[in-house]
């Protein structure tokens, strides 16, 4: 019985080292590989792989945002104003995730949420030009963070996706420069996620012997993926994201 654990755990620890190795090099994969993974790969049913994964992604996010906010790479009024309104959000939508699971199968949503950040993704990476221009925070910019907040952190409490899908919206809708979009991403996903993660905890939605191996592989894995980034051609590492978010969507609703 103790091989069996230490087997598990340890296949726990390398599928997080995965993850949080292509987080390294993308800031991308912390629920979107990381939720289908333990459905696909471990058989975990749909609420407790995005509950164990919330709590898994929060200590992702947030050695992340510590690094992006030393680099100066987080736009503190956007993410003030963005967690305000998904920090709740989040929350409410993790306390009731086993009740939105009775109306909308989880992998539904999940499903279609992959493949739309698939195709988000796609478009950020091949289609949309990079824009460098200096960040100007106008008024409906103001307007629009906390409007966002209430869409994402929603869909981050129910299925613990974040930074993908936050990261394109930060790019697409507030025109931010690459770096400060990740910096400010990593800020309100770790936020996010640690409320989400407190409520899939009290909702009893969390595999611990799971966590104990995933977030010290995802660490390393994060490590090593950031400091390594350079070495791998970016637009091969993105084609081969952007095909396993597919494959996962594509079999998650199968």
């Amino acid at each position: 019985m103790a091989d069996i654990n230490i087997l598990l755990l340890s296949s726990f620890t390398l599928w997080g080292a995965a993850v949080g190795t292509i987080v390294g090099f993308t800031a991308v994969g912390t629920g979107l590989l990381g939720v289908s993974g333990l459905m696909l790969i471990f058989g975990f049913d749909p609420l407790i792989s995005v509950g164990t994964m919330g709590v898994t992604g929060f200590f992702l996010m947030f050695s992340g945002a510590i690094q992006h906010k030393k680099n100066n790479n987080i736009h503190m009024p956007v993410a003030l104003m963005t967690a305000a309104t998904a920090v709740p959000m989040s929350y409410i939508t993790a306390t009731y995730a086993e009740k939105i699971n009775d109306i909308i199968p989880l992998r539904y949503i999940l499903g279609g949420i992959i493949i739309l950040s698939a195709g988000l993704l796609f478009y950020r990476y091949f289609i949309m030009k990079n824009d460098e221009a200096p960040f100007q925070f106008s008024t409906w910019k103001k307007f629009s963070a906390p409007i966002m907040g209430i869409i994402l952190g929603g869909l981050m409490g129910v299925t613990s996706i974040s930074g993908s899908i936050l990261v394109v919206m930060f790019l697409l809708v507030m025109h931010m420069p690459a770096v400060m979009a990740v910096g400010t991403t990593s800020a309100v996903s770790a936020v996010s996620l640690l409320v989400a993660g407190i409520a899939h905890v009290h909702g009893g939605n969390v595999d611990w012997p799971a966590i104990l191996g995933l977030v010290p592989g995802a660490l390393i894995g994060a490590a090593i993926g950031a400091k390594f980034s350079d070495y791998v051609p970016v637009k091969i590492l993105r084609i081969g994201i952007l095909l396993i978010l597919l494959a996962a969507g594509v079999m998650i609703f199968v």
